[in-house]
């Protein structure tokens, strides 16, 4: 019987070993399994947090691109408003300067002569540009030779004496 005791003992231990890892493993695995379940949930939350921060980050450069292309779009609008208002003010600068510059000439050929110690400043006429036939007609009597109509063709307005002027009158 002893010899039966000994052999027993082991067989205890075994058996306890047995109960104790059926007992204690299911409960191991399954804290296991939550661990990993809970870092798997983690690693989406991560992986989640991470595709909204890429996603974000998209939107933002969108946002930003289409935000310059406007800065792009309103400073070439600027730039050409600009151009225009400078090409007006050009412009009209120049009408300005020719209605001034045909004033005065209107307003000096209105002038009579006046006397000026020694000098006579004969009265003028503002002949326009333009285009004209000068000379006689065939038909005129006392017509001289010389005297052939033609076309005559003026390219800027200028001032002509109304009489005929000689060194003489000039200078006495």
């Amino acid at each position: 019987m002893i010899k039966n005791a000994t052999n027993i003992k082991p067989l205890a231990v075994s058996i306890f070993l047995v109960v104790l890892v059926s007992v204690l493993l299911p409960a191991d695995i399954s804290y296991a399994i939550t661990i990993k379940e809970r870092q798997a949930a983690e690693l989406e939350q991560l992986e989640k947090q991470e595709a909204e921060k890429v996603a974000k980050q998209q939107a933002a450069a969108k946002a930003e691109q289409q935000a310059r292309a406007r800065a792009k779009a309103e400073k070439k609008r600027v730039e050409q408003l600009a151009a225009e208002t400078e090409k007006q003010q050009k412009e009209q600068q120049a009408a300005d300067a020719k209605r001034l510059t045909e004033e005065k000439m209107v307003s000096e050929s209105k002038t009579k002569p006046v006397q000026k110690t020694n000098i006579i400043e004969p009265e003028m006429v503002a002949i326009k540009g333009g285009c004209f036939m000068m000379g006689s007609p065939d038909t005129e009597k006392e017509r001289g030779s010389d005297e052939k109509q033609h076309k005559v063709g003026i390219i800027c307005p200028l001032n002509k004496s109304v009489r005929t002027m000689c060194r003489t009158l000039l200078t006495n």
